[in-house]
């Protein structure tokens, strides 16, 4: 299914927009694949398959910036659960 136009704001919302492209962009930067012979390899280097999903963070600065998106999206998880577990009052039944 194919999402409408007005909708792609919503992929810079998602923290695993971010986590995929890094760690795509981490694995296969610079790797080329021992396909043999074979026809059937549809990518034969990393770039390709990086070219293929859309990433490209070859600036280190952007690579960081998705680590650190990623980071600040757990840290502020977990000061939220500190804050519910901590004021939030749970009664007995």
């Amino acid at each position: 299914m194919i999402s409408p136009a007005w909708w792609k704001w919503a992929t810079w919302l998602s923290p695993f927009y971010y986590a995929l492209s890094a760690t795509l962009q981490n694995q296969f930067e610079g790797l080329i694949f021992n396909c043999g012979n074979s026809t059937q390899c549809p990518y034969p280097t990393g770039q390709d398959l990086l070219d293929f999903y859309g990433v490209d963070l070859a600036d280190s600065g952007i690579f960081w910036l998705y680590v650190s998106v990623v980071g600040l999206v757990m840290i502020g998880n977990y000061i939220l659960l500190y804050l519910v577990l901590r004021y939030l009052k749970w009664e007995k039944r």
